[in-house]
């Protein structure tokens, strides 16, 4: 990963500070894994002891987009092809070095995480997928991106896909808005908008419905905003729900349950080629060789291209 900017790494200790203090009093975490070499991703022979490490490795660059912000959990704990179910509420039955933030009274508090000893503490109790809100425990009513999800009809070529999140992509920096883009680890894509803090989430739905409305009236028979699928028919849904509070999308570097555990990798926009057939895929194996062997992190400058929403926009 590329050096970050002074700028991101004051963000970043603002966050762990808000982070700590949201998260309860705790001693010391030491995380020690139980059955480590429990299979959880059998076609591929993926155990605990090797997500663990996956983690582990790719830390340095998953934390920052992670850090702070509430999830929502999908755990396998007998590994893919057994039963898997969403967890937004933790209780009891999950570590100290998981870090809490409650979100509405009354309710058990979801999980964050704040390092890497919180992440193999997920992994010990089966988690294989991580959704982030789109807001941090310290203002989890003000969000600070955007993520509309790219999820083509099945059939559609790649390039169909990718050239679709570059028209996104001219259509938010033509608004002055920095976009980013992610493999989601399935047949789609994120783009990703770094906003600052300020509206909140009902203005921010509304930005993101209104800049897909326009995507869909511009180009009927290419996208879809209707969550029908009978309605999706040689097109590509653009998703905008995403942005409502408790809302959540996969988070960046996590793994997919599924097949050959392919991750949710950020992308730089030049690798999306518009006239590719084949979905890219990228597994727990070789995301870390990826991460160690890029010359910068795609990801870089994120913070520092944040942006206020205008009432424009809004």
């Amino acid at each position: 990963m590329s050096e970050r900017s002074d700028a991101e790494r004051g963000a970043g200790a603002k966050r762990g500070r808000a982070v700590r203090r949201a998260a309860r009093p705790k001693t010391p975490r030491a995380v020690t894994l139980t059955h480590p070499d429990k299979v959880l991703f059998p076609d591929v022979g993926i155990t605990k002891r090797e997500l663990a490490d996956y983690w582990e490795q790719v830390a340095s660059v998953a934390l920052p987009h992670l850090e702070g912000r509430p999830l929502t959990l999908f755990r396998c704990p007998g590994g893919v092809g057994a039963q898997c179910f969403f967890q937004k509420h933790v209780g009891a039955g999950v570590s100290d070095a998981v870090p809490r933030v409650r979100v509405r009274d009354g309710e058990q508090p979801y999980a964050m995480v704040d390092g890497l000893p919180a992440l193999v503490a997920l992994v010990q109790i089966g988690v294989l997928e991580l959704h982030a809100w789109g807001s941090r425990a310290e203002r989890l009513d003000r969000p600070d991106v955007v993520v509309l999800d790219l999820d083509p009809d099945e059939g559609l070529r790649w390039g169909a896909v990718a050239s679709a999140a570059l028209e996104l992509r001219q259509r938010l920096e033509a608004l002055g808005l920095a976009a980013f883009v992610r493999l989601t680890g399935g047949k789609g894509l994120h783009v990703v908008v770094p906003m600052k803090p300020g509206p909140a989430w009902p203005a921010v739905k509304r930005f993101a419905r209104a800049l897909v409305d326009d995507l869909v009236r511009d180009a009927p028979k290419r996208f879809t905003a209707s969550l029908a699928k009978d309605q999706r028919g040689g097109k590509i849904f653009v998703d905008y729900l995403r942005n409502d509070r408790e809302a959540t999308a996969v988070a960046s570097y996590s793994p997919r349950a599924r097949a050959g555990a392919p991750v949710a990798l950020p992308i730089e926009w030049d690798e999306l080629d518009p006239k590719a057939r084949r979905v890219p895929r990228f597994g727990v194996r070789d995301v870390p060789r990826i991460v160690r062997e890029r010359a910068r992190d795609p990801w870089r400058g994120f913070d520092a291209a944040r942006r206020a929403l205008s009432p424009r926009t809004t």
